[in-house]
């Protein structure tokens, strides 16, 4: 093969090349952009899936801590109406009514509210009366069950329980209390409005324990407010559900974290550890988006709200130095128990807990590299068999075209444009066989007449020569006769 030859296999096999690099370049780049498009989808769905799974756990937590608060308020009910008949309550209301108008009645009470308070821990004859009353002993056999809770919940369920008429005093109770009359408190006059009042979980001095305060009304069979009944609940029936709950978390992960806070903020439950009890955390970043987000969730549409569980990741904050992936849930109470407000937030190291999203990332990338090297064989295939190939036939047909052989003709076969191309090209070089073969046929009978001329011309010269030889010979007789002549001259 000549150096020209081999310039033009250099050219086709450089254009080869070049369709090749853009086909490869095209794989690579739609799998890399589809691979990302795909891998960023299916985590966000798994994202979103995982987030679910999750708000679900943290809704049923923070419900089973709400049904638990209402189940505590429905056995004061029952007892509320299991007392409600009670001489108790008849007896101190004759008494209030016999003292007067309501003036005179107030001044009764505000004093022996004074003479209550003076005696601080000592209990006098009357509370002793009262202590001792059949009410409270009622209270106490059948409310406070201190030896039935002791065994089940190894730990108190009712506390402090004292119960007061219409008129807020009290008339019976386990325990001596602070004051003797109650309507001025807050929890009083609630719990007769609105038909129940729950605080939020304090320390309480006297029992020793974390409580909430629980009021409930009493009426009568025909509607009439008796009074109030109010008891102290130790948190610890919440704290076990909780523990309960923390353990089944664990299946989450070894990370995971589940705190129980107020709607003030206060910690009532930590199940790593990471917090006191009450510990206020309103300051701390999470708080506060928790905050945030819970105000943009809320104004958000109901459908996109229950497309959309709440759930953000964030990175580098009070809990943790990595990212957190964090859920939460407000409590919304249960039958006509409108709930306190508290969140359930669930926190998890975002790498624990995406590590299957991770690995499924990953699956994907590995699947979409194996789908751009399997396209990459067959573009390779294809290009060759398609494109190359017939390139390549078309360069050698040319190249042998010019070095002579008007007889070579590229094989082509489809109807694709090279396939087009290649019969254009065939057919240019079955034009350029005809002119040649039209050129050839031109010469060839314009060198027979030629030949033809020339012996024409050959036989004229020949005719000619023989007459320029007979002339020469008559000019040689002539001059010899000439000098015959003269020599016959000179003799006479």
């Amino acid at each position: 093969m000549t150096k020209q030859e081999n310039k033009h296999v250099m050219k086709s096999t450089s254009l080869a090349t070049k369709l090749l690099l853009g086909f490869f370049a095209i794989i690579v780049l739609g799998g890399m952009l589809g691979g990302l498009g795909i891998a960023k989808l299916v985590r966000g769905v798994m994202e979103k899936e995982i987030s679910q799974k999750l708000s679900l756990f943290s809704e049923h937590a923070i419900d089973s801590v709400d049904r638990i608060i209402y189940f505590r308020i429905e056995t004061m009910r029952a007892f509320a109406s299991e007392i409600a008949d009670h001489q108790a309550f008849v007896d101190s209301r004759a008494f209030m009514s016999a003292l007067g108008d309501t003036e005179t009645i107030q001044s009764y009470i505000d004093e022996q509210d004074l003479l209550w308070r003076a005696a601080g821990d000592q209990e006098t004859s009357y509370i002793l009366d009262l202590i001792d009353s059949d009410l409270s002993q009622k209270i106490k056999a059948n409310l406070e069950q201190s030896a039935h809770y002791n065994s089940v919940y190894e730990h108190q369920l009712f506390d402090e329980v004292f119960i007061t008429n219409s008129y807020g005093v009290n008339i019976a109770q386990s325990q001596k209390t602070t004051d003797y009359y109650q309507a001025d408190e807050e929890w009083w006059q609630v719990a007769r409005e609105r038909g129940v009042f729950v605080s939020d979980p304090e320390f309480d001095d006297s029992a020793g324990t974390y409580a909430m305060e629980l009021a409930v009304p009493v009426y009568s069979d025909t509607g009439d407010f008796l009074g109030v009944i109010k008891a102290l609940l130790n948190i610890g029936d919440i704290i076990d559900s909780a523990d309960g709950l923390a353990i089944k978390q664990k299946a989450f992960g070894e990370s995971a974290s589940m705190n129980i806070l107020t709607a003030q903020g206060d910690v009532v439950y930590s199940s790593a550890g990471e917090y006191e009890f009450l510990y206020n955390i309103r300051d701390t970043s999470f708080w506060k988006q928790i905050e945030e987000h819970k105000q943009v969730h809320d104004h958000a549409e109901n459908a996109t709200r229950a497309a959309e569980p709440p759930f953000f990741i964030v990175s580098n904050d009070d809990f943790s130095s990595g990212e957190a992936f964090t859920v939460y849930a407000h409590s919304e109470g249960y039958q006509d128990f409108s709930g306190l407000g508290w969140v359930l937030m669930y926190r998890q190291d975002a790498g624990e807990l995406l590590e299957s999203v991770q690995k499924v990332v990953l699956a994907i990338y590995a699947i979409v590299l194996a789908v751009v090297i399997t396209l990459m064989i067959i573009g390779y295939v294809f290009f060759r068999q398609s494109i190359i190939k017939p390139i390549l036939a078309i360069t050698q047909v040319a190249e042998s075209i010019s070095a002579g052989n008007l007889e070579a003709r590229a094989r082509v076969a489809g109807t694709d444009e090279l396939s087009s191309l290649g019969r254009t090209f065939n057919m240019m070089t079955e034009k350029l066989h005809q002119h040649n073969r039209e050129l050839e046929q031109q010469v060839t009978a314009r060198t027979k007449d030629l030949s033809a001329a020339k012996k024409d011309l050959e036989a004229k010269v020949a005719e000619l020569e023989n007459v320029n030889k007979l002339m020469i010979g008559r000019e040689v007789k002539m001059s010899e006769l000439k000098e015959q002549l003269g020599q016959h001259s000179d003799d006479g």
